[in-house]
């Protein structure tokens, strides 16, 4: 007897009222961020901008039980079930969803296991270290039914929402760009900072510019054998030639940098600010917040979690699809590995 195929929609949440589950992987810095957002979701915070019936679907998120390997977290996050084995809470809590907010290594191990437990399962970025593995769960999410996303949460950033609309509306072109990203060194975080930062500017490169033809290594600095600052260039399908930078050869003191300046084919320089969500064109302020939009409670954490719960819905006309699409989702990991083969020495 031949097995069948599951329906690929065979899985989508249903729109009514009840409880859509959620457990989370990963109780370190972004585990807790993802979980205050689902909170924020379930007390019904919602923007004006959320679409169709959204603001009430939102209110179904219950997170169910977390998971992480130190047993410590339990004493941090008591209200909740506690595992240690991400198995053991599939088995046993049966979630809709799984967010998985884990070090990079295990992305690929913990996202696979929901999966086949038929769970929709949204993966903090980087989602797989490798394309290989990036399309193993694109498979795998395929053949149980469910929904995989990679979790590039600067895609809700306002200024980015606010420049993708100029550019793609065609109000902007253009010519060059550069995105600059400086901090000092996180302990907490293992990855070298291709894998930590430099993804989060190539998604946002190509989420305005589209399909990049060439990566060129301009500069990359180590310590202890890990790439601690980089510089790309970029130059995409349509012909824009863009630079990344990104840097965690910076002082202590200093603040978080998250920027980008833009040059159009004429009139003056563009300049976005990611952290103070500020956005000018020749030195003339642009609003980029939506009316009814909260602060500060807004995140962009909030809003990936809402988009992801829309495409785990079953469908509806009025709501438009997720920011980020398989094919980009698959694009920012195969880059990562060319830049990764650029910068490898024998």
């Amino acid at each position: 007897m031949t097995e069948t195929s599951p329906n690929p929609f065979s899985r989508l949440i249903p729109r009514d009222h009840s409880p859509v589950r959620v457990a989370v992987a990963g109780l370190g810095h972004m585990g807790e961020i993802h979980m205050k957002a689902a909170a924020f979701l379930q007390a019904g915070v919602s923007e004006d901008y959320y679409k169709s019936d959204l603001h009430q679907q939102i209110k179904r998120l219950t997170i169910c039980a977390v998971c992480d390997p130190n047993p410590e977290k339990q004493h941090e996050f008591p209200t909740y079930p506690f595992y240690r084995s991400w198995t053991d809470l599939l088995r046993n809590q049966k979630p809709r969803l799984a967010i998985i907010a884990s070090p990079s290594e295990s992305h690929f191990a913990l996202a696979r296991q929901a999966l086949e437990a038929g769970v929709h399962t949204l993966v903090e970025k980087p989602i797989t270290r490798t394309l290989d593995e990036c399309l193993t769960l694109i498979k795998c999410a395929d053949a149980h039914g469910c929904r995989v996303q990679a979790g590039h949460v600067e895609r809700y950033n306002p200024v980015a929402v606010k420049l993708h609309s100029l550019i793609t509306g065609q109000k902007l072109r253009i010519r060059s760009y550069r995105f600059e990203r400086s901090q000092p060194l996180p302990e907490r975080i293992p990855d070298d900072i291709v894998t930590g930062k430099l993804i989060h500017d190539l998604d946002l490169a190509m989420y305005f510019f589209g399909p990049i033809s060439k990566t060129d290594t301009l500069n990359c600095r180590r310590v202890d054998g890990r790439i601690v600052e980089i510089e790309i260039q970029l130059e995409h399908d349509a012909g824009t030639i863009g630079r990344l930078f990104v840097s965690w050869l910076v002082e202590a003191e200093d603040r978080k940098r998250r920027q980008v300046h833009m040059r159009p084919g004429q009139g003056e320089t563009i300049s976005g600010d990611f952290v103070g969500k500020s956005l000018s064109i020749a030195g003339v302020e642009v609003t980029c917040g939506v009316r009814g939009w909260i602060a500060p409670v807004n995140n962009q954490i909030k809003d990936q979690l809402a988009d992801f719960l829309a495409y785990c819905l079953e469908p509806d006309p009025g709501i438009p699809p997720p920011l980020l699409s398989r094919e980009e989702m698959q694009a920012s990991i195969r880059i990562i590995e060319q830049i990764r083969s650029q910068n490898t020495h024998v």
